[in-house]
């Protein structure tokens, strides 16, 4: 009962900390980019053409460092992108991962672009050499982009810790992380009635 107690008494402290700093910190916003959407020749429904469909279950006007660029949600697709300009379809490859990060840090990366493990799907991670550990990941699916440093990136996995983030990113299922969760809870269920059912006799006999 004790190794138990004090496991779950770890785990409250634990989760009291995190739950600190999840209040604090968050990425570095990214600078928003002045866009001319004015740029975009072609219209919502040469973009669907252009991905070879008719329709889409939505469709947004977004911008890519600063090209205008037609995000199109398709079912069983998922994110295709089109250039507003050309119409041409766009795939998030090194060299525009690394023209993202330019326009959202204004700097240029110095370390080698990481790509995702599966081509189009994952994240491109590019770093800027500065002391402060400053990187940016960019989506291979949609383009968005992250920009943080050394101490953000601890805030965030501290955080991670309080949300169970951190088994999500170990892509651990949500069935799994609920039966994770339910079991800690009724681990600290049992060690509080168990102390408590213990703490009895002591109460009973000091009494008598």
């Amino acid at each position: 009962s004790r190794p138990m107690g004090i496991s779950i008494g770890l785990l409250l402290a634990m989760w009291l900390v995190t739950g600190i700093v999840e209040g604090t910190g968050r990425l570095r916003p990214v600078p928003r980019v002045r866009v001319d959407y004015a740029t975009a020749a072609i219209a919502p429904a040469q973009a669907l053409a252009a991905a070879g469909v008719q329709a889409a279950d939505s469709v947004a006007l977004v911008r890519l460092a600063d090209i205008p660029v037609y995000r199109l949600f398709l079912r069983g697709r998922g994110v295709v992108l089109v250039d507003a300009r050309s119409g041409a379809v766009l795939r998030v490859d090194q060299e525009l991962a690394r023209t993202i990060a330019r326009s959202a840090y204004a700097a240029e990366p110095q370390a080698a672009v990481q790509g995702p493990a599966i081509p189009g799907n994952g994240w491109f991670t590019l770093g800027y050499g500065d002391r402060a550990g400053t990187r940016a990941r960019v989506s291979a699916l949609d383009g968005s982009v992250e920009v943080s440093d050394r101490v953000q990136r601890a805030r965030q996995f501290l955080r991670s810790l309080h949300t169970l983030g951190a088994l999500r990113m170990a892509s651990i299922s949500n069935h799994t992380i609920q039966r994770v969760v339910i079991t800690t809870c009724l681990l600290g269920l049992v060690s509080v009635v168990t102390g408590y059912l213990m703490a009895l006799p002591r109460q009973r006999s000091r009494s008598t």
